[in-house]
């Protein structure tokens, strides 16, 4: 199999299109897998386009089928599917209102209801670098995403989400949690100064290359010591590791 997860996204691309029927318009690939840099510990980012929104009756045979293929299906992609449930006339364009789709979370095997893929970004990755799984090229399907519009979202993003987080729950981090907030939060510097979506090693490449000298060793380490979520996210995160990054966190946010 390799890295890539065919057979699982075999599976997905045939479910959903069984469980939606014409409701069904395509499914795409995106993320670190549609953008070529997705390493071992991947998530498997997905979008699927309905012609409207999933009626209970479809809803109900998408849990049956995505709770059937978290549990049989080929290990560890079935477990790290992530991605939603999307009308297309809702995609096409950015939604202020942040409407809710039906969304399957990294690790989990039940559907619910989240505006986690309503943005900017996952819309830009969709258009501009996704594979298709199924359906028409999404260039079809999807506005283009204007940078400025890319820039303004990763700088709420790092105030209102990253920033936030680690001021609610920074203390209790976990060593995954330590690690993925500081490469995100290189991601989010990259397009807000940028308007580039960037890789999690792209943008740690970039912000040791980029940003202050002082925060290349917290980098490299965080990108070095990325590993299974599974096994890092119970391993609490190193005391003074945690000193450091909530140094960068206020870095990041004079620098956004």
């Amino acid at each position: 199999m390799g890295l890539y997860p065919a057979s699982t996204l075999e599976r997905l691309t045939d479910g959903a299109a069984a469980a939606l029927g014409d409701a069904f318009v395509g499914a795409y690939l995106h993320g670190s897998f549609g953008g070529g840099y997705a390493d071992e510990w991947s998530d498997v980012d997905f979008l699927v386009l309905t012609t409207r929104d999933v009626n209970p009756d479809e809803e109900s045979r998408l849990q049956a089928f995505h709770a059937q293929l978290y549990a049989d299906g080929v290990k560890p992609w079935a477990q790290r599917l992530e991605g939603s449930y999307a009308p297309t006339e809702l995609f096409r364009a950015i939604d202020r209102e942040r409407t809710p789709f039906l969304y399957l979370d990294n690790g989990s095997s039940q559907l619910v209801r989240d505006a986690h893929c309503n943005n900017a970004v996952i819309r830009h990755q969709v258009r501009e670098r996704s594979i298709v799984l199924a359906g028409p090229d999404p260039k079809e399907l999807v506005a283009p995403v204007d940078l400025d519009v890319l820039r303004d979202e990763a700088r709420a993003a790092i105030t209102d989400d990253y920033a936030a987080w680690f001021e609610s729950d920074g203390e209790r981090f976990s060593r995954w949690a330590q690690t993925y907030l500081v490469v995100t939060l290189c991601r989010l510097l990259i397009t807000a100064r940028t308007g580039e979506v960037a890789g999690k090693a792209e943008a740690a490449a970039w912000g040791e290359r980029e940003l202050d000298p002082a925060w290349a060793p917290l980098i490299r380490e965080a990108i070095a010591e990325r590993g299974d979520p599974s096994i890092e996210s119970r391993i609490p995160a190193d005391p003074d590791t945690l000193v450091a990054t909530r140094e960068f966190v206020k870095y990041a946010l004079a620098e956004r």
